[in-house]
């Protein structure tokens, strides 16, 4: 086990810049005994491809235990909260705007209007608006600027505005 924990160290932890030293051979330096896989793997972030738009799709999907593992998963990567509150402002803007033009544009101008490219794109956006109100989804932008504000104020620090938003939009 050792030798796997160490080959998955040192697969994820080139990608992540982990400021803590690895020591495969027995972590003395923090804990006295050797390392185990699941220690190895608790601690080392995953390594997902596109891992901003499936926290986006998470938070969306209101799986909220889903969605703090992979906010903790994007903190050790060091992804700027800010960044992506910012996806997740995008993403239920498209979906408000989508929602009030199903009732009078086309899927292609509907794409058209927000600059979209592909059809699994829209697909996408109807059938996460079909979640929300127009009234939820403006709720959702209103908090998003309001935390946006009091992080620039210095009254919220970014991580915790987005965990704020994150409990809001998932209960």
């Amino acid at each position: 086990k050792k030798t796997e924990s160490l080959k998955i160290t040192t697969k994820t932890s080139d990608d992540n810049a982990n400021p803590y030293p690895v020591d495969p051979a027995g972590y003395s330096w923090v804990t006295k005994r050797d390392a185990k896989y699941d220690d190895v793997v608790n601690i080392v972030s995953k390594n997902i491809e596109d891992n901003n738009f499936k926290f986006i799709d998470t938070v969306i999907s209101k799986d909220i235990k889903e969605a703090f593992k992979m906010y903790d998963d994007l903190m050790i990567q060091k992804v700027e909260p800010i960044m992506l509150m910012s996806m997740l402002a995008k993403e239920v803007r498209n979906m408000l705007l989508v929602k009030k033009m199903m009732k009078s544009k086309s899927k292609k101008d509907m794409m058209e209007v927000l600059g979209l490219k592909f059809d699994f794109q829209i697909d996408k956006l109807i059938s996460n608006s079909y979640n929300f109100s127009e009234d939820k989804l403006e709720g959702y932008l209103v908090l998003l600027s309001d935390l946006d504000y009091k992080i620039k104020r210095g009254k919220i620090s970014n991580k915790l505005a987005l965990e704020m938003f994150i409990m809001d939009i998932c209960r």
